[in-house]
């Protein structure tokens, strides 16, 4: 039997969240569009506890550091094969430039 992966965060990918959260529900007035970006997302997260490795790593060397999108978002994870951990780095929308803020 397959052994699932746990799943951590970070706090800026907590924090991430909460922000994307805000801006949809709050700056737009979108509430229930905020409402499924977010349940897409921690759906998505949740389905990574199966299969990590499936989504493409992001840097080539020594890491296991990958990319996932959702939607308009991007979410950066490391994986840790010794301990069966996911760890949530960031979330960022498609358009930041995520590469400066990692």
């Amino acid at each position: 039997m397959i052994k699932r992966y746990s799943i951590t965060w970070s706090y800026k990918a907590y924090k991430d969240l909460n922000n994307i959260e805000s801006c949809l529900r709050f700056n737009l007035n979108e509430f229930n569009i905020a409402r499924k970006n977010v349940n897409k997302i921690l759906s998505c997260i949740s389905n990574l506890t199966y299969l990590p490795e499936k989504n493409t790593r992001l840097y080539n060397y020594y890491t296991n550091v990958r990319k996932m999108k959702v939607n308009k978002y991007i979410i950066i994870y490391e994986v840790d094969n010794d301990k069966k951990n996911i760890l949530i780095l960031r979330i960022f929308h498609g358009s930041q430039n995520y590469f400066n803020k990692l």
